[in-house]
């Protein structure tokens, strides 16, 4: 998966410019913020960055996180005065 993210600059710093991505309405932001040494950005006022995703190899998490299932959770065992331990 493949995606160009747009940026704007935002501001400058002693030594980098500071890139606030370009937000497409209704979206979340993927990078947020982008710090390009000065050396490099010059005198841009835009840049856009392609991000390549791998989907390949191993891993375990997903995400979204698959739903909570209430079954699954260990059950308190209550004790001998009625009460839960903490």
């Amino acid at each position: 998966m493949e995606r160009t993210i747009r940026f704007k600059v935002e501001k400058e710093t002693k030594n980098t410019v500071k890139f606030i991505e370009v937000i497409e309405e209704g979206q979340p932001p993927i990078i947020d913020s982008l710090y390009v040494q000065k050396w490099f950005a010059w005198n841009a006022t835009e840049l856009e960055v392609t991000v390549k995703k791998s989907l390949e190899g191993p891993r375990s998490l997903t995400y979204p996180p698959d739903p909570l299932v209430l079954s699954e959770l260990p059950v308190p065992v209550p004790l001998g005065n009625g009460l839960a331990p903490i």
